[in-house]
C-alpha cells in the first residue's frame, strides 16, 4: 500500500457536507493517486486501474456520510484499500472471462438433424457474453 498520511477524521466529517468542494479536493489530491497506484500494482492496466479508480471514489462518496470513525479508529485507509483490492480483483475476473476486448465468446459443438432429409449435420454455435 503507498505511503500516506493519516487520514483526518476532520476530513471525513467535512466530506459528508454536500458544499464541501475543498474537502473532497483534499481527500482527491491524497488517495486518487495511491488507489490508482495500488490498483495498477494489482495488475491492471492504465484504463483499467483508472475504472476502478472511479469505482471506489463512487464507493467512497456513498459510504462517507455513513462513516463513524469512533466506531472504526484507524480503519477507514484499510476499508479504503480493501475495496480497491475487490474492485481490481473482480475486474481481472472479467477479462479473464472475456478475454476478446471486453467479449467472452465461447464455442459450442453442436447437432442438429435436418427435419425433411433425417440427416444429422455437426457446426459450432458461438456465444457472446
Amino acid at each position: 500500500m503507498p505511503e500516506l498520511p493519516e487520514t483526518r477524521k476532520s476530513l471525513l466529517l467535512q466530506m459528508r457536507e454536500a458544499d464541501q468542494l475543498s474537502a473532497w479536493t483534499t481527500f482527491l489530491a491524497i488517495y486518487e493517486p495511491a488507489i490508482f497506484q495500488f490498483a495498477r500494482s494489482r495488475g491492471l492496466q492504465d484504463a483499467d486501474a483508472h475504472d476502478v479508480t472511479q469505482q471506489v471514489l463512487v464507493a467512497v462518496h456513498k459510504k462517507v456520510p455513513q462513516w463513524d470513525s469512533d466506531q472504526h479508529p484507524g480503519s477507514f485507509r484499510s476499508w479504503l484499500f480493501t475495496v480497491t483490492r475487490n474492485l481490481a480483483s473482480k475486474n481481472l475476473r472479467g477479462q479473464a472471462a472475456a478475454p476478446f476486448g471486453g467479449v467472452a465468446i465461447t464455442a459450442t459443438n453442436f447437432q442438429w438433424q435436418t427435419p425433411m432429409f433425417g440427416r444429422t449435420k455437426s457446426g459450432f454455435s458461438f456465444a457472446r457474453y
